[in-house]
């Protein structure tokens, strides 16, 4: 343990709050970890949810937590993490990634290429709508929105059989009720050994992030090597 928080486990996700950047959570199988001071010192949730994988505080109401498990369960706290509440989401895959860009509008995506839309602050969320190829492995989505409907992600998807993987970006410009013909974002053939000209051999952990500049760019980093433990590197594209 260093400072409360625990060395020798994996850390699934962290937020930080967007008016105090100092309080910062963190999520770990066991439970969210909840630092004032910047990290220096951590106290975990007591009472909050396990098995988290994905955590986001609410850009207009920071005292809104939201926090996914790997069960696709979805839990909202309105107290900055004292109290939860489980929220309903009829998916029964994981979920990896939040994100909410009003006070009413938001999005999770989850491990088979899914999407759900909540409307009112993550009270209620729709069912799942398939993103990735049927019939064609998908997993570690990441999703990032900046408000008026524009909402963009991606996915790993498996195609063509084994040992060829792609990275696949696509965008909304409705809020998620409709989406852009998904664009091969992993599309270097050369570079590793682990690469060829159909893809990559596997997705490489549980690397993966999406971002949107001041500019309106997006940015998308993932990880590609010989199997999910390695070893492997981390690869990116840039928006134009």
């Amino acid at each position: 343990m260093v400072g409360g928080l625990p060395t020798d486990k994996t850390v699934y996700a962290v937020a930080s709050h967007p008016a105090k950047p100092q309080v910062i959570f963190a999520a770990f199988r066991e439970g969210i970890y909840r630092s004032p001071d910047g990290g220096k010192t951590w106290v975990i949730l007591k009472g909050g949810p396990s098995g988290v994988v994905a955590l986001t505080i609410h850009p207009e109401r920071p005292e809104v937590l939201y926090a996914a498990t790997g069960e696709g369960a979805v839990y909202r706290s309105e107290d900055g993490g004292i109290t939860w509440q489980k929220v309903r989401t009829n998916v029964r895959e994981n979920l990896y990634a939040m994100s909410f860009y009003d006070e009413r509008y938001g999005f999770a995506v989850g491990s088979a290429g899914i999407t759900l839309r909540t409307t009112d602050g993550g009270l209620t969320w729709t069912e799942r709508v398939a993103l990735s190829a049927p019939g064609e492995q998908a997993t570690m989505p990441a999703v990032e929105s900046t408000g008026a409907g524009d909402v963009r992600g991606w996915y790993v998807q498996e195609n063509g059989g084994p040992k060829a993987w792609n990275v696949w970006y696509l965008a909304s410009t409705d809020g998620g009720i409709t989406w852009s013909e998904p664009v091969n974002i992993s599309d270097a053939v050369s570079g590793a050994a682990y690469k060829n000209p159909a893809g990559f051999l596997e997705p490489y952990g549980d690397y993966g992030e999406i971002a949107i500049t001041s500019g309106g760019r997006t940015i998308a980093v993932w990880g590609e090597g010989f199997s999910w433990a390695g070893p492997g590197g981390t690869w990116f594209n840039r928006q134009l």
